[in-house]
């Protein structure tokens, strides 16, 4: 399985991947989490947006994030805008935490 995070708008527009996990090359702890988490949050049921509440900053300033993942010939993307609290804080509930381990999974 593959997840993808990416960032895209905001003041420079430039879009900017945050993390980009393959679970064949984690360890087995680590890739059973995922999979646990991507099935807890219901993720292939999700819409392809989801609402945050965001927040009116302006069209010229508003970042969105997408969150990708691909298990065996299936790939889906959820979508979700900031709604002024950052990646984590902006997602939906049942997001969060997948989220929240992919990126900080990134940087251990």
């Amino acid at each position: 399985m593959k997840i993808r995070i990416t960032q895209s708008g905001g003041f420079a527009g430039v879009p900017i991947e945050l993390a980009n996990v393959d679970t064949t090359t984690v360890s087995p702890e680590r890739a059973a989490r995922l999979e646990r988490l991507v099935a807890k949050t219901g993720f292939f049921d999700l819409p392809a947006q989801v609402d945050t509440g965001r927040r009116d900053i302006g069209a010229d300033n508003a970042v969105s994030y997408s969150v990708t993942v691909e298990r065996a010939s299936h790939s889906h993307t959820v979508a979700f805008q900031d709604n002024g609290g950052g990646l984590t804080p902006s997602s939906p509930p049942d997001l969060a935490e997948l989220v929240h381990e992919v990126v900080e999974g990134q940087s251990a």
